[in-house]
């Protein structure tokens, strides 16, 4: 059977974001991924803007709200670019942090190229 990398995307992200929001504001758990923001008044504008978006959580939207793409989006480790999706490549999961590869689109053919011009 071959080898199936996982695939993060916009959605992965917002969710890493909001453990991260959970884990670092010192706030309690709250309920669904709309909890994630610190509960204090420079916060509030963005959570109600956020839980007004209701169920089907637009991510353009978010960015915008956010003021930042950082929040939907996923970073490729070889270009520094925040893009919409990513395959992680090496372990999985990881060992320790360098022993994977979060890797876009046009970074993954940048590198198929170059293998293939290597023959």
């Amino acid at each position: 059977m071959p080898h199936s990398w996982p695939i993060f995307g916009r959605r992965d992200r917002f969710e890493e974001t909001c453990a991260w929001l959970k884990t670092h504001a010192g706030d309690p758990v709250w309920e669904r991924y709309v909890g994630c923001l610190p509960k204090d008044s420079k916060w509030q504008d963005v959570l109600d803007a956020i839980v007004a978006l209701g169920n089907n959580l637009d991510f353009n939207a978010v960015d915008t709200i956010t003021g930042t793409p950082a929040w939907t989006r996923q970073q490729c480790d070889e270009c520094g670019e925040l893009v919409h999706a990513v395959i992680r490549l090496g372990e999985d999961p990881p060992d320790y942090d360098m022993s994977t590869i979060n890797i876009c689109i046009a970074c993954l053919n940048k590198a198929v190229a170059q293998l293939e011009d290597h023959g």
